[in-house]
């Protein structure tokens, strides 16, 4: 080997064993804090609800990220109205844009909030 070959060897060596040696260090509860955090909150049920409460979370969550990725792609108001009868229908989920804050919030047809983006 040359020169050269030999430098760019042991360089590139010694930015893996840097970068292996820096990298973050997590504990247990702290890789469960991270597993399980999310942009997206949800307020506190109990009891029978529980279950179905967690459903309609999870069917929130999913579609706010399609509003999201809606919006990003700069679709129009038209098609936007169209994707919220969509999950009014299938879901029984409104979705409401703020314009304010830019962010969105999913609700029941009561008006009561399921989730919303945080920033």
């Amino acid at each position: 080997m040359d020169k050269e070959t030999k430098g760019l060897i042991y360089t590139i060596s010694i930015a893996f064993l840097a970068i292996y040696l820096l990298r973050p260090k997590y504990n247990d509860k702290q890789t469960k804090d991270l597993k399980y955090s999310s942009k997206y909150n949800e307020p506190k049920v109990s009891g029978k609800e529980s279950k179905k409460a967690d459903e309609l979370f999870e069917d929130a969550v999913v579609s706010l990220k399609a509003f999201r990725m809606a919006k990003n792609k700069g679709e129009n108001q038209p098609e936007m109205e169209a994707l919220n009868r969509m999950t009014i229908k299938d879901y029984g989920i409104r979705i409401i844009y703020d314009e304010k804050t830019k962010l969105f919030t999913a609700t029941d047809l009561k008006g009561d909030q399921i989730a919303c983006e945080n920033d």
